[in-house]
């Protein structure tokens, strides 16, 4: 059990069964590990289908971010290594390729994309032209059809 995260088992009609996670990755960088193990324990937890989307508070790539300072290395591959370990995937994302901002209007401006979905296979075979529209202002929507 997470302080972090939301875990449901979703049933609509004409589909299989699946799971729908929630979740916030911890903000503290060096507390970071955690929500990585956290999320390698989702994984697992169940054989349903299954997506994860929410607030990682993590970058994949460099590119992710535009502003100040570059992503440590450490952390993206941290992350990368987690999602990589149950071969999650990126559900991608449609309108600003930014999720979070801090700073703007000023010459400290940064950008991130901390917001995001990953689904199992199996989910992405039951959903495959899914997809996360970025609402602006911290808001996703994810898009389901087969």
């Amino acid at each position: 059990m997470s302080r972090f995260h939301i875990d449901i088992e979703v049933s609509i009609a004409g589909y299989p069964k699946w799971r729908l996670t929630g979740y916030y990755g911890n903000p503290d960088r060096n507390r970071r590990r955690e929500s990585w193990d956290q999320l390698r324990l989702l994984a697992t937890s169940s054989h349903l289908p299954w997506v994860c989307i929410g607030d990682f508070n993590d970058l994949l790539y460099q590119h992710e971010k535009m502003g100040l300072h570059k992503h440590p290395s450490w952390l993206l591959n941290g992350f990368k290594e987690a999602i990589d370990d149950y071969n999650l995937c990126d559900l991608g994302l449609v309108g600003h390729q930014f999720t979070w901002f801090k700073s703007k209007g000023t010459p400290n401006w940064v950008e991130e994309r901390l917001d995001r979905a990953f689904a199992s296979p199996s989910w992405t075979d039951i959903f495959p032209s899914a997809y996360v529209h970025n609402l602006g202002h911290f808001h996703l929507i994810m898009h389901l059809s087969s």
